[in-house]
């Protein structure tokens, strides 16, 4: 039967891997931990849901292979749960890695006038006070102002 352009992907899992990590670790961080132990980079995390009989399930994709990222390669699925301190990670991968490896993009180089030094550079200042009427703090009470100054020769003109 061919599959439909609009169906959805079914993944047979097969069990991958199983370990204890000490502690009571959230769902997620103990995919992560077990990822990093492994030397695996995992991410797109689903929302842990809750199973039957108590113990937590999460999916996510391998992060190093571009089809991977884009949902057309590895899938795994974390069982996790925490008993007397521990927390057991049982580890389901489904499909193989597929697509090159993601690179990263190239950041732009960081330039002093850039906008890191655009407060420096402008003209105006803001200055923002906060005064009470008196007796107590609420939202009525409070007034905001504001002013905007020119700066002269490093010398902050008042209002």
């Amino acid at each position: 039967m061919a599959a439909l352009s609009g169906s959805r992907r079914q993944l047979d899992f097969g069990l991958f891997d199983e370990v204890p990590l000490p502690g009571a670790l959230e769902t997620r961080t103990a995919a992560r931990k077990w990822a990093e132990s492994k030397g695996i980079f995992v991410g797109c995390f689903s929302q842990p849901q809750l199973t039957p009989d108590d113990k937590e399930v999460t999916t996510a994709r391998c992060g190093e292979c571009s089809d991977c990222w884009q949902g057309q390669g590895t899938v795994y699925r974390f069982v996790v749960e925490v008993v007397e301190q521990i927390t057991k990670v049982r580890v389901y991968k489904a499909a193989q890695c597929s697509g090159p490896a993601r690179t990263a993009r190239a950041a732009p180089k960081h330039k002093e006038d850039n906008i890191s030094n655009l407060w420096a550079l402008s003209p105006y200042r803001f200055h923002y006070s906060f005064f009470s009427s008196g007796g107590s703090l609420d939202f009525f009470s409070m007034h905001f102002s504001y002013c905007c100054e020119p700066i002269h020769a490093g010398r902050i003109d008042s209002c």
